[in-house]
């Protein structure tokens, strides 16, 4: 008895929601003279961001006072009575169907659309100087929460550099007024978004660095000699001179320095030198340094 009784109140469940077109005589109001058609969801592939709408098929009207009901997973969606399934009331692999009630009794159902995967989406990328490198910044979003990964393509004037596919890309892969950017696809392990370039950023001026290093001066020679060397990673031809240093220092542009040491009786022990090297782009660096110079030996 409990048996017949369980699957008595199963076919009512079943009834309850059952589509199948169904005429009760002496109404006036129907879908069409012609017979009732089943019920078409749009858009065919839903996303979770889609609002999905139902209607009668082959373009007939659903008359006034027709009722909708929707059914995810197969469960009725409380609180729904219209055309329209808006998005946030479903998720990613989710079925979802449709059924028309109409005045005079008759229903009519939609075949089941699966909310599909949503590909990411970038929002933005933006290139940014940092340390010596370029580096790409990226905003994606992924409407089903999915965690996603990014990849990069570097361009360098306008072509594709071979091999740069990584976030940063080294500032001496590059030169001087080069124009750099980005293209990344963002990907959520099922589908990937549309690629997105970021606008060309222009590489900085780097400044050069020295690259040698003084030694005192000789107390008994008669001139002190340093050449003076930098390096510069932009390949740029430098420029020496010299700030600031005792009377009589000269510097090259091409940073042979030059001293006529001073008679034992005017030296004074240290003498403050500052000299530059300049790329004549803007970038330039100093070195800073004290010379010592001793009393020469007495002749015998």
């Amino acid at each position: 008895m409990k048996r017949l009784r369980a699957i008595a109140l199963a076919a009512l469940a079943a009834t309850s929601w059952g589509c199948a077109p169904k005429a009760t005589p002496g109404l006036a109001a129907r879908a069409s003279d012609a017979g009732l058609t089943g019920v078409l969801l749009a858009p065919e592939r839903p996303f979770v961001t889609s609002t999905l709408s139902a209607r009668l098929g082959h373009e007939v009207q659903a008359p006034a006072g027709t009722r909708w009901e929707w059914r995810r997973n197969g469960a009725p969606v409380a609180g729904v009575d219209e055309p329209t399934l808006a998005a946030g009331q479903f998720r990613r692999g989710d079925r979802i169907q449709a059924c028309a009630v109409l005045p005079d009794g008759r229903r009519a159902e939609s075949a089941e659309v699966t909310i599909e995967n949503s590909p990411p989406h970038l929002t933005r990328v933006h290139v940014i100087n940092a340390s010596g490198a370029l580096e790409a910044t990226v905003e994606a979003l992924d409407p089903d929460g999915d965690a996603t990964s990014v990849s990069y393509q570097w361009y360098r004037n306008g072509q594709p550099v071979a091999g740069a596919n990584a976030a940063r890309y080294s500032a001496s892969a590059a030169s001087f007024g080069d124009k750099v950017a980005v293209e990344v696809v963002a990907r959520d392990g099922q589908a990937e978004s549309a690629p997105l370039r970021a606008d060309p950023a222009a590489l900085d001026n780097r400044a050069p660095m020295f690259s040698s290093t003084p030694a005192n001066p000789t107390a008994d020679a008669p001139v002190y000699r340093y050449q003076v060397a930098a390096s510069d990673a932009d390949g740029d031809a430098l420029t020496y001179a010299l700030v600031s240093g005792p009377a009589g220092m000269t510097v090259s542009p091409s940073g042979a320095l030059e001293w006529p040491l001073p008679p034992a009786a005017d030296r004074k022990g240290e003498y403050r030198v500052v000299l530059q090297a300049s790329d004549g782009k803007g970038g330039d660096v100093t070195q800073e340094f004290t010379l010592r110079l001793g009393m020469p030996k007495r002749a015998n």
